[in-house]
């Protein structure tokens, strides 16, 4: 091999002192040792064991001056072609001591290596680098903890600066064991990390499989060059592979809630085959732009006109959701089905009936963010009757009858003036404080009685669209629905729902509504006579 290109090598594959030190440790553990020790300060780094180290010079021709002499079969754990020590020629001068040997390398010198012999015997092989780039206090720290985390389940103990990081396997912690491997899996979020006997290899995304963890094979992985990848051709890879991809799909497919990364491995799985469209159906995996999570039945049965695709945030598509116009997703999601985001439900209709695709400006165009409010002299008079039957409800919220549970939810909740206004977009509003308003375009859409009977669907949206706008503790307007205030909504309609609906729909019969409608009863304050 030409000078110039062994260099290149050498330089090209250290990708940082951390991944050289974890190829010394690697060296101990093929030559046979019981202990690494391991040092770290800002000027150099020491790699000590107690292996069998370099016999003699003939050792050191064809293992040490020579770069790529292949391992037999059987006479390494981790090593193939010898070209390992390279990465730590790289980050400094080295010295290596071993028997009676010590052999001083500069690259930054010369490729070659100053030979010495008959020095006082050495067991084991002790490794020193000056480093050519004094490390910050910052660097050392953070070489220690990478280093601690790619070491972590060698079966021999590492010890860095005297303290011990490489820990015993706890078969307990990880309740799948086979020949190949220990798998330990979660629904985390934070990927899967490899670790090839006992050493760290790559970290892979949670998306990938649906599932995080820790896999450590028991049996040698086949890496690449490089060692922070498993090759796709490894048969003891593929055999861990099976178990892991089985455990995810299970995830993905059983579970109601998933994480970001599931979700992006349900897609990950449509889209190669591994799953069918029948069965994600009812997985809920599409996000939108408030980051709710819809199943593709949901969006069907919730009888979207359109669906378009915006950026993470978007009020207007926020807003679109609200008044049942459109469904609109998240664009990081939509890219992963790896098709335009207006031929997504063309692609993967799921059992049809899903909304057809209109550009986010088009829907959105000459809409304003807010509504209206109307004088009360423009109200309709089923608009004042209901109008009455939320009043009645905020009023429910605020008795001392509620037991102590109920009184968590509803105990900092404070009335607010009920209006009447209209939207183009949004069902209710709020600023959080003063007001809720009520646009007449779905109150229009409520008919309070059927055959003189309070129509029980009716009562039980407005009922949940009051706890809706009761849970912004901010304008609604200029609020994207978290995660957090969707909690809350569960919470209070779980817990109040049923009470305010019985309520309601006792106070408001047949004769009551005439009353309201003539205009003859304060709703604001109105109470059962």
């Amino acid at each position: 091999m030409h000078h110039d290109l062994l260099r290149s090598v050498i330089k090209k594959q250290a990708g940082s002192l951390d991944k050289a030190i974890l190829e010394g440790v690697m060296n101990s553990v093929d030559a046979g040792a019981t202990s690494v020790d391991i040092t770290i300060n800002p000027l150099r780094v020491t790699i000590t064991d107690n292996g069998k180290g370099f016999k003699d010079a003939q050792e050191i021709k064809d293992f040490f001056a020579t770069f790529g002499t292949p391992h037999k079969e059987g006479d390494a754990t981790y090593g193939r072609f010898r070209m390992g020590r390279g990465q730590m020629f790289a980050f400094g001068i080295n010295t290596w001591r071993t028997g009676t040997f010590k052999m001083l390398v500069d690259i930054n010198k010369h490729l070659g290596f100053e030979l010495e012999d008959n020095l006082e015997l050495l067991p084991g092989c002790d490794i020193e680098i000056k480093l050519y780039d004094v490390l910050s206090q910052q660097d050392v720290h953070a070489t220690i903890r990478a280093i601690t985390n790619m070491v972590k389940y060698v079966a021999i103990p590492v010890l860095i600066n005297g303290e011990r990081v490489s820990v015993e396997i706890d078969e307990k912690k990880f309740p799948q064991s086979t020949d190949e491997a220990y798998i330990y899996l979660s629904s985390a979020s934070n990927g899967l990390a490899i670790y090839n006997l006992g050493v760290y290899v790559c970290t892979l995304p949670t998306y990938r499989f649906g599932a995080s963890g820790t896999v450590v094979s028991k049996q040698q992985l086949d890496v690449n060059f490089a060692r922070n990848e498993v090759l796709g051709t490894c048969k003891v890879w593929k055999e861990i592979k099976k178990i892991v991809d089985a455990t995810g799909k299970r995830e993905v497919t059983l579970r109601q809630t998933l994480s970001i990364s599931e979700q992006q491995n349900t897609i990950f799985r449509l889209i190669t085959g591994d799953i069918d469209e029948s069965q994600a159906d009812k997985i809920r995996f599409i996000r939108d732009v408030s980051g709710k999570s819809w199943t593709p039945a949901e969006i069907r049965n919730g009888r979207f006109e359109f669906y378009s695709v915006a950026k993470r945030g978007n009020q207007f598509g926020d807003m679109l959701i609200q008044s049942k116009k459109a469904i609109v997703i998240d664009e990081d999601f939509a890219e992963l089905f790896e098709c335009d985001g207006s031929e997504i439900f063309e692609k993967y209709p799921f059992k049809g009936g899903m909304p057809k695709f209109a550009e986010i400006s088009d829907l959105t165009s000459g809409i304003q963010s807010t509504g209206m409010i109307l004088e009360r002299k423009q109200w309709k008079p089923t608009e004042k009757a209901w109008n009455a039957v939320v009043c009645r409800m905020q009023n429910k919220l605020q008795e001392r009858s509620w037991d102590n549970e109920i009184r968590e939810y509803v105990g900092q909740y404070k009335n607010r003036r009920i209006d009447i206004g209209t939207s183009r977009t949004a069902l209710g509003w709020t600023d959080g404080e003063t007001f809720i308003a009520i646009s007449r375009e779905f109150l229009k859409n409520q008919r309070m009685f059927i055959q003189g009977v309070p129509n029980l669907i009716a009562f039980t949206e407005v009922a949940m669209l009051l706890i809706h706008e009761a849970c912004h503790d901010t304008d609604s307007r200029e609020n994207i629905h978290s995660h957090e205030f969707y909690q809350a909504y569960h919470d209070m309609t779980q817990r109040l729902l049923g009470r305010l609906l019985a309520d309601a729909m006792r106070y408001m019969t047949p004769a009551r509504y005439a009353r309201v409608c003539k205009g003859n009863v304060d709703f604001e304050s109105d109470d059962e006579e």
